[in-house]
């Protein structure tokens, strides 16, 4: 019977972030699996931005994208300890050769060509198989190969599970690494912070109010379209401001935590605020905001906030 192996890609922000002189290192996965974290266009490890990482022996292609789906995952967690640029991909190849050719080569060679997926994907064992694909800062947390596959394994075994706002925060997070200009790079951040907000209802006593300008709006002679509008702007408020939720989130998982000299709540506030400059007039007062200053901040305060939420 064949037995599936699964494929998982994924690049790093920098060369060096994973450390190691040789091209393969081979591991045991906590479902005692052997897998291979395999460097590419590099001559090894401390040299490559692009990974993959291969295990086999899989009783099904579900079983092997199971597995490799809690791997992916785990890296992503990874990145949000460590404040590593991961970038784990969507699935997706960047380009693809015809069929024709895939099964002239595998005619000629007894090997079958797929598609280099950056991300993860599945395929059976039963042939030779070859991914092939038509190309188109300072380190800090720098791990070698074998304390990289270890840390991974750690999270595996806690069999920790991320719901969908948490992943678009760290997937965020892990961009921001990847952002050259500092303003954008903050911008990211802020986004990951507000990605995973779940804002509080206001008291019953502002709610009535709300749903008082609510009917004034309704009762008025402007035109449709602004009286919609309107309407919609004032139903937002039926909820807790941004600003507010990522104070009460900051107190909540952060309230001993100082960035930049603030406690959590503060710092995030300010952050808030030089966001709202930033995106509203394009630029901020430099020396009530040193965006870069932020920036830096912002990244350990998330990777704390996320770790905390993960339970990493």
């Amino acid at each position: 019977m064949a037995t599936f192996k699964f494929r998982f890609r994924f690049h790093i922000a920098h060369a060096g972030l994973i450390r190691g002189q040789e091209k393969d290192l081979k591991f045991l996965l906590p479902n005692g699996h052997d897998a291979t974290l395999h460097c590419l266009a590099a001559d090894s490890i401390s040299k490559a931005t692009k990974f993959v990482i291969l295990s086999g022996g899989y009783s099904s292609e579900t079983e092997a994208l199971a597995y490799g789906t809690k791997l992916k995952e785990a890296v992503l967690c990874y990145g949000t300890i460590f404040r590593v640029g991961v970038d784990i991909g969507k699935d997706k190849s960047s380009g693809s050769f015809s069929n024709q050719i895939k099964e002239n080569l595998f005619k000629d060679q007894g090997v079958k060509l797929i598609d280099d997926v950056h991300g993860l994907m599945a395929y059976s064992e039963e042939s030779p198989t070859s991914a092939i694909s038509i190309s188109a800062t300072g380190l800090i947390n720098a791990k070698d190969g074998t304390s990289f596959t270890e840390e991974v394994c750690r999270i595996l075994y806690k069999d920790i599970h991320i719901n969908s706002q948490i992943k678009l925060a760290m997937e965020l997070m892990a961009g921001s690494f990847f952002e050259s200009s500092p303003r954008a790079r903050f911008l990211t951040l802020i986004l990951a912070a507000e990605s995973i907000l779940t804002p509080d209802s206001r008291s019953s006593d502002a709610i009535a109010l709300v749903n008082q300008l609510i009917k004034t709006t309704n009762d008025s002679l402007i035109n449709e379209a602004e009286k919609n509008s309107i309407i919609g702007t004032l139903k937002w408020l039926y909820k807790d401001s941004i600003s507010l939720s990522l104070r009460k989130m900051a107190n909540h998982y952060l309230p001993d935590s100082t960035y930049d000299g603030l406690s959590s709540a503060k710092f995030i506030k300010k952050c808030y605020d030089a966001r709202s400059k930033l995106v509203h007039t394009g630029k901020v007062n430099e020396q009530k905001f040193n965006i870069g200053t932020l920036a830096a901040n912002l990244e350990l305060y998330m990777k704390d906030m996320l770790t905390q939420i993960a339970n990493l």
